[in-house]
């Protein structure tokens, strides 16, 4: 990491949310992880929490921590939500310089966290190719069709004042060919990003989600898929070109 910090990137330690942990004899764990779990002792799965995010910061993550998965779902219903939200301000208060991101498509859950400063930037997962999940693009469970299915979650960062303090992840960036014949185009992934970039101009830049090339998920690395590959690069100008700083 040492090597990296001074090519000046990042390295951020990913850390589960609310909906991925309850563990030990903290929790009744005869239902599954994600589901209405019972939390026995609170305070023990709060300190469990806090050193998630604590330990990586102490061994050298000084790019911090990135929360995944902070959505809704039935975990809510159990209170693991607002235990996490105390154990997340109680590692801001312990590391008050360190960067705090959360991964969600739910920013109302969030909400509070940007609004108090407990979280630093908001990675709205915008994904709008998502093959091999689920019954997509059946339904919308694993992800929309089109970016302004996200607008709404933009309009309630935006008017909540944190679009500024705001990502949009673009994905799965999977270029199109026979073994995606719906994926991205350059041009298609410029005409996205321009929609956006006009609609929110104060957002605070872009990321990208890739999945291995093949077709759908789950499948092994295609260094034949020479589309994804030339898109992964194409991403990578498009966010320099559109989002210098």
């Amino acid at each position: 990491m040492g090597d990296m910090a001074q090519r000046g990137v990042q390295v951020q330690y990913h850390s589960p949310c609310w909906n991925a942990y309850c563990g030990g004899p903290s929790c009744n764990t005869s239902a599954p992880i994600g589901s209405n779990t019972t939390i026995l002792n609170k305070s023990a799965v709060e300190a469990a929490l806090e050193r998630m995010i604590v330990a990586p910061l102490q061994h050298g993550f000084l790019g911090g921590v990135a929360l995944d998965e902070c959505c809704g779902g039935p975990w809510l219903n159990n209170g693991m939500e607002q235990v996490a939200k105390a154990a997340y301000r109680k590692a801001r208060a312990a590391f008050p310089s360190m960067q705090l991101h959360a991964w969600t498509s739910d920013p109302w859950l969030i909400g509070d966290l940007m609004a108090d400063g407990t979280v630093d930037l908001a990675l709205i997962e915008a994904y709008t190719y998502c093959p091999g999940c689920g019954d997509w693009p059946n339904s919308t469970d694993c992800c929309g069709s089109t970016i302004e299915y996200y607008f709404r979650l933009l309009d309630y960062a935006q008017a909540n004042g944190f679009i500024n303090r705001t990502v949009v992840c673009y994905g799965y960036i999977l270029g199109r060919s026979p073994l995606n014949p719906n994926g991205w185009t350059e041009a298609s992934l410029r005409a996205t990003m321009l929609r956006v970039k006009a609609r929110y101009p104060e957002l605070r830049g872009v990321a990208m989600y890739g999945m291995s090339p093949g077709r759908g998920m789950g499948r092994p690395l295609d260094m034949s898929d020479v589309a994804t590959m030339q898109m992964i690069r194409a991403a990578n100008m498009l966010m320099l070109e559109l989002y210098p700083d």
